[in-house]
C-alpha cells in the first residue's frame, strides 16, 4: 500500500511542479504586460490585476508542497544534528505529524469556507467569477502539504525503528567544531 502511495505521490508531484512553472510563466508574463500597459497607456487593467494577485498566493501554496516533498523548507537543525541520530527521526517524525495534522485542520477550514462561499454566492467583482473557485486551489495546496507531512512522519519512524542507537562520546566543543568544518 505504501508503495502504490509513494507511486501516487509521484506523479503528483510532477503535477505540481509543471503547475508551478505555468503559474510562474503567467505571473511573468501579466507582471510584463501589467508595466508596458501602464507605461504607455497610463492605467493598468483591475481584472488583471486582481488575477495575479490570486495566481500569486496559488501558487505560494503549490510552491510549499513541492518545497515539503523535496524537504526544502526552512528548518532548525540546530537540535536534530544535536541528538543522536535515531531520536532526531523521532523529533521529525512528530514535527511531521503536527505539521500533518494542523494542514489537514486548514484544508477542511477551506473547504468550509468554499461551501459558505457557495450557499452565500459571493463573487469577484471584477473578474465576475464565483469568490469560492478561488479557494480550491488552497484547499488542495493545504491537503497537498499534509500528505507530504504525514509521508514524511512515516518515513520518521521507518527510520526511527532501523536506527541504532549510538551515543557519541563528543564533547559539545568538538560537535560545534564538526559542523564548522562541514559548512553548517
Amino acid at each position: 500500500m505504501y508503495n502504490k502511495i509513494k507511486k501516487l505521490y509521484k506523479i503528483i508531484e510532477n503535477i505540481e511542479k509543471m503547475i508551478v512553472g505555468a503559474l510562474f510563466i503567467f505571473l511573468c508574463i501579466v507582471t510584463f504586460y501589467t508595466i508596458v500597459n501602464r507605461a504607455i497607456g497610463g492605467t493598468g487593467l483591475p481584472w488583471l490585476t486582481e488575477v495575479s494577485k490570486s495566481v500569486v498566493i496559488i501558487t505560494t501554496y503549490f510552491c510549499g508542497c513541492v518545497a515539503i516533498g523535496e524537504d526544502r523548507l526552512t528548518k532548525l537543525s540546530l537540535v536534530t544534528d544535536a541528538i543522536p541520530k535515531k531520536y532526531s527521526y523521532l523529533l521529525k517524525a512528530i514535527t511531521s505529524l503536527i505539521s500533518g495534522i494542523f494542514m489537514v485542520w486548514l484544508g477542511y477550514v477551506c473547504v468550509k469556507n468554499i461551501a459558505t462561499l457557495k450557499v452565500v454566492g459571493m463573487m469577484q467583482v471584477t473578474l465576475n467569477i464565483p469568490s469560492y473557485l478561488l479557494y480550491i486551489p488552497l484547499a488542495v495546496g493545504m491537503f497537498g502539504m499534509a500528505l507530504r507531512f504525514l509521508l514524511m512522519c512515516y518515513e520518521c519512524l521507518k527510520m526511527f525503528k532501523e536506527t541504532d542507537v549510538t551515543v557519541s562520546k563528543m564533547t559539545t566543543d568538538e560537535k560545534v567544531q564538526g559542523l564548522m568544518e562541514k559548512g553548517e
